[in-house]
């Protein structure tokens, strides 16, 4: 008897149905290895019943399956993800997961303009919520730096830098103790390297966390400050700026030295 269920794939709703492999299942508990999940989309139901670890971002929820979107492949595939034997597991459209599951052969469906696709079914055993940096733009390398700066009682903590392959992350800290209102100025702060500026970029895709405004005394907040790619090798500058409610206090710029 054939499943039925409703799914919008890419732009379009697809009605899908599980279809009987022509594949064997396996007894083989050992995880797909990276050419094996480049082949298992190309015939999903040769691999029915294998195990398979996942990761990329939620495109759609519909009760118990939601579909999965790969980032960083160079082949096109589509993932619908079962999750009705989860608890307790709550996903928005945008999420980044880690899926861990079992391969369940094809799915098929029809557009509304009448194109059949196919797509790869999943079971999950677990779905891990994890982030955008380590899903789409994992650090290839990582500075701890821990410096801070107090200028008229707000400090500002430069934590850590992470070099990415296409951007550059600076993860900040403030810490307003100053009897004002503080205002960090993102698009007046930058990098400096071999004698370049690097100045803020908006990532969208990644939604990083930015400074409240204003960030209120006695209170702090994080964020992270992206910016085009830089030599992880080389020294660089990062020049934080910002204002307070209380001209008197002029806080002024905070510079930090990390060496590459």
């Amino acid at each position: 008897m054939k499943k039925s269920i409703v799914l919008p794939l890419c732009i379009c709703l697809f009605i899908v149905s599980f279809l009987t492999g022509c594949g064997s299942d396996t007894d083989d508990s050992s995880p797909l290895s990276s050419s094996e999940i480049v082949k298992m989309y190309q015939d999903p139901d040769s691999y029915k019943g294998r195990y398979v670890e996942l990761s990329g971002e939620v495109l759609y929820v519909d009760g118990s399956l939601f579909q999965l979107y790969r980032h960083n492949v160079d082949y096109p595939d589509t993932t619908v993800v079962y999750i009705s034997g989860i608890d307790n597991l709550t996903l928005n459209r945008g999420d980044y997961v880690i899926v861990s599951g079992t391969v369940d052969g094809t799915v098929t469906g029809t557009s509304f303009d009448g194109t059949a696709t196919e797509a790869a079914a999943i079971t999950a055993e677990s779905v891990t919520i994890s982030d955008y940096q380590t899903i789409v733009s994992p650090a290839l390398k990582t500075l701890e730096v821990n410096q801070s700066q107090d200028h008229s009682g707000v400090t500002v903590t430069l934590e850590k830098i992470e070099f990415a392959a296409e951007e550059t992350r600076f993860y900040i800290k403030i810490d307003n103790q100053s009897g004002a209102d503080y205002t960090a100025f993102e698009f007046g702060s930058k990098a400096v390297q071999n004698g370049n500026n690097y100045p803020y970029r908006e990532n969208f895709e990644a939604d990083y966390p930015h400074f409240p405004d204003p960030i209120q005394s006695g209170s702090s907040a994080e964020a992270i400050f992206a910016t085009s790619e830089l030599n992880s090798s080389a020294a660089l500058q990062f020049i934080f700026d910002g204002f307070s409610a209380d001209p008197g206090l002029n806080p002024g710029h905070y510079t930090f030295d990390a060496a590459g």
